[in-house]
């Protein structure tokens, strides 16, 4: 039945492949017999005049020539005016047709489009080529692209296709009849590290020209997009140029041979590669999951190296499950990352953001909405805040609130993206560089009023869009990620939209620009991910702010109006997956709306979208959410079974072998345990020796060392040492230890030593000393004694190392953020040691308990006998280590106490909001309490 199944999912995926690979192969042959019958000339057809862009060399020259060789007068236009002049003879001496040139440079921007309208107003013009490209001379990350290339290519290869649609569409739409060729690349079917910038311009650009087919198509007026790779002309030059052998070159289309092929697609199909090798491509590309396309696109922009991929696959079965595969990788990988992350977080030593990334969070479009709620999100999580946005009232007021809610520091900076470009980035660079900007969130955007057609937007909204959604992302993360790189940290978060999943008929401008924003930043990611700083996507749905007002107002009785998410709703789940995914939609019904679009072809999609913006109509996809839920539950019972029933097995798989052998056997002579004057160290130490092995006492009290040992000696008769070492020192210590440990042969280390806050306290209220004393026992004991020990481990192949961590890694724990930061850090070292030297035959074991009466949680039990919120049975060591004790050996990771392993699993069955939200509470009401008991000792 399963592999039934499968059989017809592989058939509907091959299906769908070749309906969207063999579509233009299939109307190509159905066009040209159509024009074979009818004779019609494309004068006649579309409109006596073409205009070309960038027609002063390669591809736009090679449509200049093949469209005078049908009879078309022809309009050239590039800033070269000597080239113009020369392709303009050309073209008049060999086909005899009219031409006019018009001097544009399009990296110029808004200032050339009244000439050009002036030029090209008057005439009937048929077929309009946007095919001006602008791109890197070489392969470059993104902070080494010179300002003045950012704005080249937002100018040329974003604003000139659409504001020349949109000029020269009206003229088309009255005349019922026209055609408009946009030359796009195959770099736009996926990011493309090192090239980010480009490649997002021309995802843009194919994402643009399919919505606007779909808006011209009903008035007659004809779209193609074009999508070529490589083809030799002077933007390719340098691939021949540096090349170290002739493949390259050879391997190269000309634009002669190129032109043979594109022309014969003008009127036919809608979507070319323009030729036939460079749609194999494609569709090699399509095969494979998008991270596969931009790992093999990142390989051929950073060493230039020509791989090929032939995937053939022997039956539909097998087609099945690969897509299968592909399609829960995209949409399964988010809510897993975050499930892992999360995991770690709460078993590592706990960071804040600030900490991890930098001071100073800069988030645009902050007065209102998404921005806002980011805003606030950051500030909660202690972040200084920079709030950009263009009403001062708005930013003031929000900065306002934030300081007295959160007692941050706050910016204001008023930027109007729309205006003076160099004006307002100058002004940035002035107010931001200066900060440790750790986290960036570009949020601000512009969408239209209402759903409207491409020619129906005003001149100066269309620039607007374009400024705002597309510029000052790029420019922005142009200007901090040098320092950044630098740091070795920081993050940067991309709005972009769901809209970005398939070309958006309607909102053709917008849609388009958000693809750019999801592809500059995907590509972006692969490129800073060697420097440690994070790049995340997000892809909200439709949220309830002041961009979906109109939805709210216009459509209230429409079904998708009564599924806005609230701004407060959607950044408590989004502001979760901050630092812990690259991508995301940001709340879990647009991470369905997102699956379920990414299940259908692009044609299925995009008539989904233009369905939901020309009548604003919405469907729910229950049954996607159910195999969600039943995932979901897999995993919770996956994470808290796994240990109880490794346990089950390994003690039945001893007892049925009658394989007992004693620890030292199995591991090593001597047990090494740091705090062991005490509480759980003691207590390990004690079990370890009732088990045979020698004994290694370490902590700083002199006097309980001896007293330890000279029980221990008593009560089992074993070996033991002593060595007085106060991790709180720091470095100085560990050359004294490494001389003390090395000659011994060290079978198991326990890494126990920890020290807590005395009682919860807000972190700007610690004492230096005590954060010192956090960082040098809690994390850089565990770390430095395993990096002593492991050698000798390694040689021996054989050893255990047990990792004591704490219930408090599970989730970030207010006024004692440092401690439970510390325990995170732990769990995560440890998880991650475990895979490094399973190699090589040693163990190592993670324990994170919860509260045990030690002298660490005295403070739950006052000696005056009153109760606090946390007054519960603490248990007893004796009774953890009985039950961890037996853990030894059989399993990799544990809570030490069964009491312990429940509540580990109910605070995982939580979403990590509400786990939160519960240790906010709890922490904040024993905070109080011990204020109040702070006063009245006062």
């Amino acid at each position: 039945m399963f592999c039934a199944l499968l059989g017809w999912l592989g058939l509907y995926v091959a299906a769908v492949w070749l309906y969207e690979n063999l579509r233009s192969p299939v109307l190509l042959i159905l066009g040209s017999i159509k024009q074979t019958v009818f004779r019609q000339k494309l004068s006649q057809r579309y409109g006596k005049w073409a205009v070309i862009t960038g027609a002063s060399d390669g591809i736009g020259k090679g449509y200049a020539h093949y469209l005078a060789r049908q009879g078309l007068a022809i309009v050239l236009v590039a800033r070269n005016e000597a080239k113009l002049a020369k392709v303009a003879a050309e073209i008049q001496t060999k086909h005899g047709v009219e031409t006019k040139i018009v001097v544009a440079d399009f990296s110029k921007g808004p200032e050339i489009y009244p000439h050009l309208e002036r030029a090209l107003g008057s005439l009937d013009i048929g077929i309009l080529v946007n095919n001006v490209g602008v791109s890197h001379d070489t392969p470059k990350f993104v902070d080494e692209v010179p300002q003045s290339v950012i704005w080249d290519l937002i100018n040329v290869n974003v604003a000139a296709a659409t504001l020349l649609c949109q000029m020269l569409a009206p003229a088309m739409k009255r005349r019922q009849r026209g055609l408009i060729v946009n030359v796009s690349s195959i770099a736009s079917v996926s990011p493309s590290p090192c090239m980010s910038i480009y490649a997002a311009t021309k995802a843009y650009m194919t994402s643009f020209s399919v919505a606007l087919r779909e808006e011209l198509g009903p008035f007659g007026v004809e779209v193609q997009t074009v999508r070529p790779s490589f083809v030799h002309t002077n933007m390719t030059d340098f691939l021949v140029k540096d090349a170290k052998d002739t493949r390259m070159e050879k391997y190269l289309v000309t634009v002669d041979s190129f032109m043979a092929y594109a022309g014969c697609t003008i009127g036919k199909v809608d979507m070319t590669s323009g030729h036939w090798s460079h749609g194999l491509q494609i569709a090699g590309l399509y095969l494979m999951p998008e991270v596969a396309r931009v790992f093999i696109l990142g390989l051929i922009n950073k060493k230039l190296r020509d791989d090929k991929m032939l995937l053939v696959y022997p039956a539909l079965a097998l087609i099945g499950a690969y897509c299968s595969l592909c399609w829960l990788h995209d949409n399964l990988r988010t809510p897993v990352s975050l499930l892992l992350h999360s995991i770690l977080q709460v078993l590592l030593p706990k960071r804040t953001l600030a900490e991890k990334y930098g001071e100073w969070a800069v988030i645009t479009g902050a007065s209102d909405g998404i921005g806002k709620g980011y805003a606030e999100y950051l500030a909660r999580k202690r972040m200084n805040v920079v709030l950009i946005a263009r009403n001062e009232h708005k930013l003031n007021r929000v900065a306002t609130e934030l300081t007295q809610k959160y007692s941050i520091r706050t910016k204001v900076v008023v930027a109007d993206f729309t205006g003076e470009q160099d004006a307002v980035y100058d002004r940035l660079a002035k107010e931001l560089l200066p900060l440790d900007v750790g986290i960036l969130v570009n949020n601000v955007g512009l969408a239209y009023e209402r759903a409207m057609c491409v020619d129906e937007l005003p001149r100066k909204a269309v620039r607007d869009l374009l400024a705002v959604n597309v510029a000052s992302v790029t420019l922005l993360c142009h200007m901090l990620v040098p320092s950044m790189k630098q740091r070795g940290r920081g993050l940067i978060i991309n709005i972009s939209s769901l809209s970005a999943s398939a070309p958006a008929p309607y909102l053709t401008v917008y849609s388009a620009s958000k693809v750019y924003v999801r592809n500059f930043s995907m590509a972006l990611r692969e490129e800073l991910r060697p420097y440690g700083v994070q790049v995340q996507t997000v892809l909200p749905g439709f949220v309830r702010t002041n961009m979906t007002a109109f939805v709210a107002t216009e459509h209230k009785e429409k079904q998708v109006s009564r599924h806005l998410v609230q701004v407060d709703d959607y950044v408590r789940y989004a502001g979760f997956t901050v630092g812990k995914t690259d991508r995301t939609c940001g709340y879990w019904t647009h991470g369905l709306q997102y699956a379920g679009l990414k299940l259908v072809p692009e044609c299925v999609r995009m008539f989904v979208m233009k369905t939901i913006y020309n009548s604003l109509r919405n469907a729910a996809a229950s049954g996607l959410a159910t195999v969600v839920g039943v995932y979901s539950i897999l995993c919770w019972l996956y994470a808290n079974l796994r240990t109880p029933l490794l346990l089950l097995f390994r003690s039945a798989t001893q007892w049925f072998a009658g394989d007992q052998k004693s620890l030292p056997k199995v591991y090593g002579q001597w047990a090494v345990i740091t705090g062991s004057s005490d509480g759980i160290g003691k207590g390990y130490a004690n079990y370890l020796a009732s088990q045979g092995m020698k004994v290694m006492l370490i902590a700083r009290n002199e006097a309980k060392l001896k007293r330890v040992a000279e029980e221990i000696v008593a009560k089992h008769g074993t070996e033991t040492k002593i060595l007085v070492a106060d991790f709180s020192q720091g470095e100085h210590i560990f050359e004294r230890l490494e001389t003390e440990l090395l000659p011994l042969d060290i079978g198991i280390l326990v890494n126990n030593v920890g020290v807590i806050n005395e009682k919860p306290i807000q972190l700007d209220r610690m004492e230096k000393r005590l954060l010192w004393d956090l960082i040098n026992i809690n994390v850089g004991a565990a770390t430095l004694l395993c990096n002593i020990a492991l050698p000798a481990m390694k040689k021996r192949k054989r050893g255990l190392i047990i990792n004591i961590s704490s219930l408090s890694s599970l989730a970030p724990t207010p006024y004692l953020a440092v401690y439970a930061a510390t325990k995170a850090y732990m769990t995560s070292f440890s998880l991650a040691l475990r895979e490094e030297v399973t190699p090589y035959g040693i163990e190592c074991q993670t324990v994170s308990p919860g509260y045990v009466h030690t002298s660490m949680t005295e403070y739950l039990h006052p000696t005056d006998g009153k109760k606090n919120s946390l007054s519960v049975r603490l248990v007893k060591v004796s009774d953890m280590i009985r039950y961890a004790g037996y853990c030894i050996g059989k399993v990799d990771q544990t809570t030490g106490h069964w009491s312990h392993g429940i509540q580990t699993a109910i605070l995982n069955a939580l979403p990590a909001s509400l786990k939160l939200r519960v240790f906010t509470r709890l922490y904040t009401q024993l905070l109080h309490e011990y204020s109040d008991t702070d006063k009245k000792l006062t």
